[in-house]
Parts: structure tokens; sequence; C-alpha cells
């Protein structure tokens, strides 16, 4: 099972209202009147780094339909209206080498965090969230190693190399490898850590991105020491 979760600061300019939208549990917005569709605060539990908050949010999607007709398929389109649930983990700050203010993490896939950053954005008036990226140039490079318990993957494109398109590494230990170094002569996508027993992909756009089946705590609890650790090598951009 593939999740992912996508890193946010909330913008300084909103942060008061948007942390009251987020932390008021049982409580109902709509962002979109016109076609009536909203967003429920179904609850919010403090843990000990963080906020857990669960959020049940409605959107349409277009179903296309073919009914026959004299013998001909003919296709009609049809709106529905649904709701899904998007948990969500609120971190008043991130702590390493600097701080990061008002983390939040939406865990869900790419499409549905952005619809919940909209939709949260309409509500307060302004863009509510920042996107945080990764940096993964060779000045930080030894600084994000000596943080993590082992590089097991990376995916780059545009290395100094003409012959080479993209390159992509796995393994162990990648760093011994004689392609490594190269490897960071292009732009680095994506970056594979192990932490413990597990490994997680961390994208540069803000992604990170597990392959086994963690629950909601779990992956939470590994987010938050793999932003740690990425404060700690002065690797994240707001």
């Amino acid at each position: 099972m593939v999740r992912s979760a996508h890193v946010f600061k909330i913008n300084p300019e909103v942060v008061y209202d948007v942390i009251d939208v987020l932390m008021t549990p049982e409580k109902e917005y709509i962002y979109d009147r016109e076609t009536n569709l909203g967003l429920y605060i179904k609850n919010v539990e403090n843990r000990e780094n963080y906020s857990f908050i669960e959020i049940l949010i409605d959107y349409v999607f277009l179903i296309i339909r073919k009914e026959r007709k004299k013998g001909e398929l003919i296709s009609k389109s049809e709106t529905i209206k649904t709701a899904t649930r998007v948990p969500l983990a609120y971190f008043p700050t991130i702590t390493g080498s600097f701080s990061v203010d008002h983390v939040t993490v939406i865990l869900s896939k790419k499409s549905l965090s952005k619809l919940l950053a909209t939709a949260i954005s309409r509500i307060v008036g302004r863009e509510a969230f920042l996107r945080i990226s990764f940096d993964f140039s060779p000045s930080k490079e030894q600084a994000i190693v000596n943080q993590f318990d082992d590089i097991v993957r990376i995916t780059s494109e545009d290395v100094a190399d003409m012959r080479i398109n993209g390159l992509t590494l796995k393994g162990h230990s990648l760093y011994a490898a004689p392609e490594y170094r190269k490897a960071f002569t292009g732009i680095v996508r994506y970056l594979g850590v192990r932490i413990e027993n597990n490994w997680f992909l961390i994208a540069r756009d803000g992604r990170i991105i597990t392959y086994k089946n963690l629950d909601n705590d779990n992956f939470i609890e590994y987010i938050y020491k793999i932003l740690r650790k990425l404060a700690h090598a002065s690797a994240i951009i707001i």
C-alpha cells in the first residue's frame, strides 16, 4: 500500500484563522456556496508533538453514462457529489538547526491535498498554506547523509553526463557507489532514506511517501522524525 503526505506551512498572514478552523471540532464550513460543498472538522486529538485532525470534505466528480437509443450509444454526463475523510497533522513547530513553525501535513493523494488546501483558503479568504520543499543540493548532501541511517534510493535528472538523461540508484549504502556523486551533479528529485527498520521516499516538492501499510499514528511519527532530521540538515525550504 502506497501512502503519501504533503507538507505545508500555514501562511503567517492567516495563521490564527487557519488554526481556528482546524482546531475547532464538530464544526462545518461551506467552501463553495454555488454547489453547496463543505468540510466538517470531525475530530481533533492533541498528541505530544502534534495535533491529529480528521476532516470530512465534500467534492464532486463527473461520470459518463452510455445509453442506447434507437440502436446507438449516447453518452450522458452526470455530476456526483460525495465526501471523503482526510487525515491531517498540525505541528506547532519543527525544531532542528533552525525552526519551522505551523507545519501542516495532509495525509492523502495529491488531488485531495490540493482540494483541502483550496477549500480552507476559500474559508479564510486568503491562501492558507505555503508549499514546503526539500533541498537536495550538493551542499546539503553530507548533512542529510549524517542524519539518516542509510540512503537507499536516489532519482535525479539532468546529470552532468550527455549520455544519461536521468539516473536512479537503488540499494544500500549508496554513497559508496561510483554513480552516487554523479547523481548530485543533476537535480535530485527523490531521496530514499532509512529510519530504523523502515524506508521512506522524500520528494523534492515536499512529499513524503511510504510503501508500507503504516497506520496514521506511525506514519505521522516517522514524518515528524524525518522533518526534524531535515531541519537539522538545514534542508527545508519555505
